[in-house]
């Protein structure tokens, strides 16, 4: 009786081993499924090429390859190739179209990005899924041409067959080796020769720009699925009484701590955990760059503002929050956020005091002329 009693006991204890351990280990899978990633290239259509010093790998459709700093990428005729960056960026290559990566270096929490790469044929399309803050770069070079193209969180498409550059989403900076700037608003687009003509949509690749979007489409969409069961796995809302236990156990375990964190953040509790370091936050805030979550990235934004205060805030930390309470404000009609006015009205106050009537446009979908060029002064 006694040796049975004890086979049961180490019966029950191995299943709850087991069913922890798995339970654990989803959480570990939740906390960690936005890390950095390896970037790679994949062939999407025919055929590519990679070149690594005298080493040239083809790869045909379907394959996929690890890549380094100063790899070339090259697609041949009718091809499309598709890189994906560290930071689960992305780059699409038309047909005989040819990038060079020049520096790919991102930092665990997305604090540092560091991503250049030059176009020097045909077409690329990319769309960036994390906000740039300062110090950090997402680039493209235009070598023949001697343009740069940089941004802070955007989709933006650069076409040398036609001979435009222009922003899809968001806002697109460029300079060239002239000494010449411009930003371009959504919709906007340049010659590639010379950054401050602007051009008409009737030069736009109609057929490369559709399938792109509806690539994007599918890509945003895949990722803030994942990203909401994410969170309600971490916050334990779609747990019970089992996964509390096990949320509890791990709290006592260092490498679960940002199980507090996302509870705190995104839980059912009132308000913040003060106590939480802004570099927490900040993480956190690159990892839902989604329209989709205008509620939360306002909730972020708004104990930024509170734990960090004003003045410890720089002029491009003030230009980067701004700019993104304005972007989600423009993105969902009817919605007016306070962080947006907030971040907004300090920088206007410190900083500059002509963009002003930008707090006037921030509850309005479409912008006028006037507004507009008043708005690129502070997405520059």
């Amino acid at each position: 009786m006694q040796k049975l009693l004890l086979r049961i006991l180490f019966a029950v204890f191995i299943a709850f081993f087991l069913f922890f351990s798995y339970t654990a280990y989803q959480y570990y899978l939740a906390l960690h499924s936005d890390d950095p990633i390896i970037p790679y290239v994949l062939v999407e259509q025919w055929t590519a090429t990679v070149v690594r010093g005298e080493l040239a790998i083809d790869m045909v459709t379907g394959d996929r390859y690890d890549l380094q700093e100063k790899d070339t990428i090259i697609t041949k005729k009718d091809s499309l190739a598709t890189v994906k960056w560290p930071d689960k960026s992305e780059t699409r290559l038309g047909p005989s179209s040819r990038m060079q990566i020049d520096r790919m270096v991102v930092a665990r929490d997305y604090s540092s990005i560091e991503i250049e790469f030059g176009l020097s044929e045909w077409q690329a399309w990319s769309t960036v899924v994390r906000t740039i803050y300062p110090g950090s770069y997402f680039r493209t070079r235009i070598p023949d041409q001697g343009v740069i193209a940089w941004v802070r969180g955007t989709v933006y498409d650069i076409n040398l067959a036609r001979g435009y550059i222009q922003s899809v989403d968001h806002s697109v900076s460029l300079t060239d080796n002239r000494g010449n700037s411009v930003s371009l608003l959504p919709g906007e687009l340049v010659s590639v020769t010379d950054i401050l003509k602007k051009l008409g949509k009737e030069i736009v690749d109609s057929t490369w720009s559709n399938i792109n979007q509806a690539k994007d489409i599918l890509f945003l969409e895949s990722h803030t699925l994942t990203l909401r069961s994410n969170i309600d796995t971490l916050t334990g809302k779609s747990g019970g009484l089992w996964d509390r236990f096990v949320r509890w156990i791990l709290s006592f375990v260092p490498t679960f701590d940002d199980l507090e964190v996302m509870q705190s953040l995104f839980g059912d509790v009132t308000g913040i955990d003060m106590d939480i370091p802004t570099e927490k936050v900040m993480s956190v805030y690159q990892k839902i760059q989604d329209t989709k979550f205008v509620q939360e990235r306002e909730k972020l934004r708004s104990y930024i503002l509170s734990a960090s205060g004003t003045v410890s805030l720089t002029q491009e930390q003030f230009q980067i929050f701004a700019q993104g309470a304005i972007w989600d404000s423009l993105s969902q009609s009817g919605i007016t956020l306070d962080t947006a006015s907030v971040f907004v009205d300090n920088y206007v106050r410190e900083f500059d005091s002509s963009l002003r009537s930008v707090l006037q446009v921030i509850p309005v979908r479409e912008l006028e002329t006037k507004s507009r060029e008043t708005l690129r002064k502070l997405i520059k």
